[in-house]
């Protein structure tokens, strides 16, 4: 079980950066909280002074700890922080949210912003506001969010191109247009780019490139991984490790990651890990039909060594013998990436 192995083995690493002894040596501290519930790469990337800015989001009973870490990173480098006043209770996996008070008694998630102008922390948490209040992932805030957090113009366009039901809110839910952006990202790739692996845990890029081979997400992620490397080489190479890594994708809550050699629609594999989160509170719940799908490809992955991608199903095979296979509902339900 290397992957499992190498997931426990990136977590540890990453504690590496609470170390506050590292700013000695003129590397970046990150208190332990931040490691935890946020995103290392968007504060390196801050740090660094390739990102603007970076938001994220942490449940509103960890509100005094993420004060207190904000506090510290505000007093070491000088960062300003921003956040909200108001808390999102995420109840779908499309992650529609409903923008409640932040003394609201139910629990929620409490959106912040980092920079070293308060200016853009202002405007992204207005427009992550704005954004989250609408089913049109393709709206006007949406893009304004994007641009604030510096996503390429391409990409931005790509974020806008998602919904093709504006102004019909049922057809939207229905859609669910904006959690298959990574399925629509990979269609739109003539070539593919395992620096731009969004199939995987902990990609490079925050958002979702406009094609795998897009040049200006391809030049992001490779800054972010060279800071990282230049940060804590070894923490670099177990990134590098999950990059490299082939993957049955449906969601990007949903999907199990194959360490094995991939040639055109076929992976033959010695290892396979499950990713799926999609039942914890934050994203809401998997329906049955996925759910089941996912338990059946488990148990076909766990007696096989090789997976076979077809435009109505996949199959799994032991060498030459079949294993078993799963029908889609359409084409592009889940890709192998």
């Amino acid at each position: 079980m290397i992957i499992s192995e190498k997931i426990d083995e990136i977590r540890k690493r990453e504690n590496v950066f609470s170390n506050r002894d590292r700013l000695e040596d003129g590397k970046t501290y990150i208190p332990e909280f931040l490691i935890e519930e946020s995103d290392i790469d968007e504060i390196i990337g801050v740090l660094g002074g390739i990102k603007p800015v970076m938001q994220d989001n942490c449940f509103d009973k960890d509100l005094d700890r993420l004060k207190r870490s904000l506090n510290k990173l505000e007093i070491i480098y000088g960062l300003n922080y921003t956040i909200s006043p108001y808390k999102y209770l995420i109840n779908s996996p499309n992650d529609f949210c409903e923008v409640v008070d932040i003394d609201d008694n139910r629990e929620g998630m409490v959106s912040f912003s980092i920079s070293f102008e308060t200016s853009l922390n202002s405007r992204s948490e207005e427009f992550f506001l704005k954004k989250s209040k609408t089913w049109d992932r393709a709206d006007e805030f949406s893009r304004k969010f994007g641009k604030v957090m510096g996503y390429p113009e391409c990409c931005l366009d790509f974020g806008e191109s998602l919904s093709g039901n504006i102004g019909n809110i049922e057809a939207m839910k229905e859609s669910m247009t904006w959690s298959k952006a990574h399925i629509r990202s990979f269609r739109n790739s003539k070539d593919v780019s395992d620096i731009l692996n969004i199939y995987t845990v902990k990609p490079l890029v925050s958002h979702v490139p406009c094609s795998l081979d897009c040049k200006e997400s391809i030049d992001y992620a490779k800054k972010i991984l060279r800071l990282l490397s230049e940060e804590d080489r070894y923490y670099a190479d177990l990134r590098r490790y999950f990059l490299r890594l082939n993957s049955l994708f449906w969601f990007y809550s949903e999907f199990f990651l194959l360490d094995g050699e991939k040639e055109r629609n076929e992976v033959k594999y010695s290892d396979f890990h499950k990713i799926s989160f999609s039942d914890d509170v934050f994203y809401g719940g998997l329906t049955d039909d996925l759910r089941e799908k996912m338990e059946r490809t488990q148990k076909m992955l766990e007696k096989g060594n090789r997976l076979v991608m077809n435009k109505n199903f996949f199959k799994v095979f032991d060498g030459g013998k079949e294993i078993g296979r799963v029908e889609k509902d359409y084409p592009f339900e889940n890709i192998l990436f």
